[in-house]
């Protein structure tokens, strides 16, 4: 089973501290910001945060520029498997509308047209649940885990079923 969580909303330092001990501890956590796991036949990888064309932070809340993602994520020319991204912001689109904003970011459909990724999951915009089709990549806004909501996504089917956790 594959879990993803999208960190934004606190220090980036408390938060993969923390991430990376129960990974050491429980090794069914892995930690994927800027880095990668492999899962069946995926290579799972992905950038936290708000992304941004240009604007760094780190304090309180997590921005990271276009640059660094584009860094931080060069290393997956170099693997030929399936791919799995992971963000917490959402490509510009039917997705990222939330209350009539829109919160996505160019960066995230750059990343996705260059990487190819099979599936894409992201958050951000928090009443935007739904899926889309970016190029050939699968892309999935399971809503608000506050609210309880969540997606199971069949990765050879490519069938989407969003639930809400029942109180």
């Amino acid at each position: 089973m594959l879990i993803a969580s999208a960190r934004h909303d606190c220090a980036p330092t408390p938060y993969f501290e923390s991430a990376l001990r129960n990974s050491a501890e429980t090794n069914t956590i892995r930690c994927v910001h800027s880095s990668l796991a492999l899962f069946l036949n995926f290579l799972i990888s992905g950038v936290g945060g708000e992304i941004t064309e240009d604007e760094r932070k780190d304090f309180f809340v997590l921005r990271i520029p276009r640059w660094e993602v584009e860094q931080s994520l060069s290393f997956l020319r170099a693997f030929p498997q399936r791919k799995i991204l992971l963000f917490h912001t959402p490509p510009v689109g039917a997705l990222d509308l939330d209350r009539g904003n829109h919160k996505g970011s160019r960066v995230v459909n750059d990343m996705i047209e260059k990487y190819k990724p099979s599936l894409v999951f992201c958050g951000h915009a928090h009443n935007s649940r739904g899926r889309e089709e970016i190029g050939g990549s699968l892309v999935v806004n399971p809503g608000s885990l506050k609210a309880g909501n969540y997606a199971l996504v069949d990765s050879e089917t490519r069938e989407v079923e969003f639930r809400t956790v029942e109180a």
